[in-house]
């Protein structure tokens, strides 16, 4: 692995190989010794792990970094839909937020919101009902194209416990409201 970067180099090569659209992954390793790995398909991020496949996680642990260890290693990816598109993604790390702010060009017209990603519907709903959360989230994405409200829908009628159904609902909202 290369020597410690400033935090604006490892942007900068992450911006790079989505204007190239390389596919493979970073591994990277902050001065915290927090490690993530970034996986890109034709330049577009489509995995992004810390500790977690949440997108957010990945954001914090780069906001609380100053210096990055990080190689690229070219690889052919199998094609999946962006998680977040590539500069909303720099932009949190740049200023600093876990919470990327979502613009009216990121937001369509049916309400969805680039925070619910399959990824992290996957990670709250696992939550409440274990390993079948993925299965309902890949389900609900398929049958609502994009609708966020019929996609959240979807999974609060999967959760058979109607207290857990409740929380799960007050959580996703929040993060749409």
């Amino acid at each position: 692995m290369a020597e410690f970067v400033e935090k604006q180099e490892f942007i900068a090569a992450i911006l790079q190989l989505s204007r190239e659209g390389r596919s493979g992954f970073i591994s990277a390793v902050t001065e915290n010794n927090r490690s993530i790995m970034l996986r890109f398909h034709d330049g577009l991020l489509i995995q992004a792990d810390a500790r977690s496949r949440d997108v957010l996680d990945v954001i914090c642990v780069l906001n609380d970094s100053n210096r990055i260890k990080f190689i690229f290693s070219d690889m052919v990816m199998e094609a999946q839909p962006s998680i977040m598109p590539i500069q909303q993604f720099v932009d949190a790390i740049i200023l600093g937020s876990s919470t990327p702010s979502v613009s009216a060009a990121s937001t369509s017209n049916t309400g969805s919101h680039d925070l619910l990603t399959p990824n992290r519907l996957t990670t709250i709903l696992g939550n409440y009902i274990g390993l079948a959360a993925g299965v309902i989230v890949e389900q609900a994405f398929e049958e609502h194209d994009g609708d966020i409200k019929k996609i959240l829908n979807h999974i609060w009628q999967a959760i058979p416990d109607k207290e857990q159904a409740d929380e799960f609902k007050k959580e996703t909202l929040a993060l749409i409201e």
